[in-house]
């Protein structure tokens, strides 16, 4: 809704970005290389990507998809709900999609 609101084009969901890989990301614009990941299980100590070997291929897929060019915004409830992952959304979509790739936490 908040991407809505902020007139952002509504993002392909599941968006598989590697040749090789079956990794996807949550939220995406292909034509701007532009990715979100949800990071749900980062207070959850039962969470898959909260172990030592989730976190590994998580940094995996995030340094290849930075290497391919994408310019990746990881966000948490806490920055959805405090308006910081809209906002960094925003930046990243009225930047030049020429620019190179970052992370942001």
């Amino acid at each position: 809704m908040q991407i809505r609101v902020a007139g952002i084009p509504v993002p392909e969901r599941e968006v598989r970005f590697h040749d090789t890989r079956r990794w996807r990301f949550d939220l995406a614009w292909k034509d701007r290389l532009i990715a979100v990941e949800y990071q749900g299980g980062v207070f959850n100590c039962q969470a898959s990507h909260s172990s030592i070997g989730g976190l590994t291929r998580d940094y995996e897929k995030f340094t290849e998809a930075s290497l391919a060019g994408w310019r990746l915004i990881l966000v948490t409830a806490k920055t959805v709900e405090s308006g910081d992952a809209i906002e960094w959304i925003t930046r990243a979509w009225q930047e030049s999609p020429e620019k190179a790739a970052i992370a942001i936490v």
